[in-house]
C-alpha cells in the first residue's frame, strides 16, 4: 500500500449531551499513497494501481469511556460522506487513461466503501473484551424529513423542425444510501411538488444531492440531465431557519439559471410512548 503516511488535519471534538459517556471528534483524512496494487479481471487482462489519492472526512466515537486505561471500552469510526477517490492505472496501455474503466472501477470501489464506513455505516473496534454492542451504540439524530417545493427558471427546449419540448420536471434526492423521487410535473418551467421524503440521519455533516430531470416518455431514451446541486443539512437548517431554502441548480460547475426550494426539518427519536398522542418536536 506504500509508504506514504495518512495526513490528518482540522481536527474538531464535539461535546455530547449523553451524560459523559461518549468521546467524538471529527478530522479530515487524506492518502496520497503511491501503491502498488495488481488486479485481475475475468474480462480484461492484469492492470495495476500505482496511485490512490482518497479524501474524505471520517467521525470517531469512543464509547463507554471510563477511568481505566485506554479509558473506552470501543471505538466507532466512519466517513461522514463518500470519500474522494482517485485511481492512477498502469499495465495495460489500453486502460491507463480510459476514463469508462476508471470510472467503472471507482464506482464499485465507492459503493463497497458505502456499504461498509460511510454513514449510516460504521466499523467497530472493541478495545474491551467485555464490552458488548449495546455499551458502544451510537444512536442516529433523528430522521431528516426533505421536502422538495418548488422549482422555477427550466426552460423550453428548442428542436428546429421539431416541436419545442417543454420540460417534464422531477428531482431524485440522496441523502446517504436513501434515494427518493419525486413525481414528474409534465410540461412546467415552474413545477410545484410540496412532497416530502424521510432519511435516517447521523450527522449535520452529511450531503444532500438533488438532482433534476427531464422526464423522456420513449423507453430508450434517457431522461435529460437539468443540474444539480449539493447541500449539508446542517447548511440547509442554518440557511433556512426552518424555513425553505432556494438552490441553484450547477451543471459543468456553472449556474443553469434554475432553481429549486426545498425544507429539511430533523425529526428527534424518542422512548416515550406519549409521542404517539402529540406531535413531533422538530430540531
Amino acid at each position: 500500500m506504500g509508504r506514504v503516511p495518512i495526513q490528518l488535519d482540522n481536527i474538531v471534538v464535539h461535546h455530547l449531551n449523553d451524560e459523559g459517556n461518549t468521546l467524538q471528534f471529527d478530522v479530515d483524512v487524506t492518502w496520497d499513497g503511491a501503491c502498488d496494487i495488481k488486479a485481475k479481471s475475468k474480462v480484461l487482462p492484469p492492470f495495476g494501481i500505482a496511485n490512490i489519492e482518497l479524501k474524505g472526512r471520517m467521525s470517531f466515537f469512543m464509547k463507554p469511556l471510563s477511568n481505566v486505561l485506554p479509558c473506552f471500552g470501543a471505538v466507532q469510526y466512519s466517513f461522514t460522506n463518500t470519500p474522494e477517490l482517485d485511481l492512477d492505472f498502469t499495465g495495460m496501455a489500453a486502460i491507463a487513461n480510459s476514463k469508462t474503466i476508471t470510472n467503472r472501477v471507482k464506482k464499485i470501489l465507492d459503493d463497497i466503501l458505502a456499504s461498509m464506513i460511510v454513514l449510516p455505516n460504521r466499523m467497530l473496534l472493541k478495545v474491551d473484551p467485555s464490552c458488548t454492542i449495546l455499551d458502544a451504540f451510537v444512536p442516529p439524530l433523528g430522521i431528516a424529513r426533505i421536502t422538495a417545493i418548488r422549482g422555477r427558471g427550466f426552460v423550453i427546449e428548442k428542436r428546429g423542425f421539431l416541436a419545442d419540448d417543454v420540460p417534464d420536471v422531477y428531482l431524485e434526492i440522496t441523502l446517504a444510501d436513501r434515494v427518493c423521487k419525486t413525481s414528474v410535473i409534465w410540461d412546467a418551467l415552474e413545477p410545484v411538488w410540496k412532497e416530502s421524503s424521510d432519511f435516517l440521519l447521523c450527522d449535520h455533516g452529511q450531503i444532500v444531492n438533488i438532482q433534476a430531470y427531464d422526464r423522456d416518455p420513449e423507453p430508450y431514451d434517457p431522461d435529460d440531465d437539468l443540474g444539480s446541486v449539493q447541500i449539508t443539512v446542517g447548511e440547509i437548517i442554518l440557511a433556512g431557519q426552518g424555513e425553505e431554502v432556494e438552490l441553484e441548480l450547477q451543471m459543468d460547475g456553472k449556474g443553469t439559471d434554475a432553481y429549486v426550494a426545498i425544507k429539511c426539518d430533523v425529526l428527534r427519536f424518542t422512548s416515550s410512548p406519549t409521542s404517539y398522542h402529540k406531535p413531533l418536536e422538530h430540531a
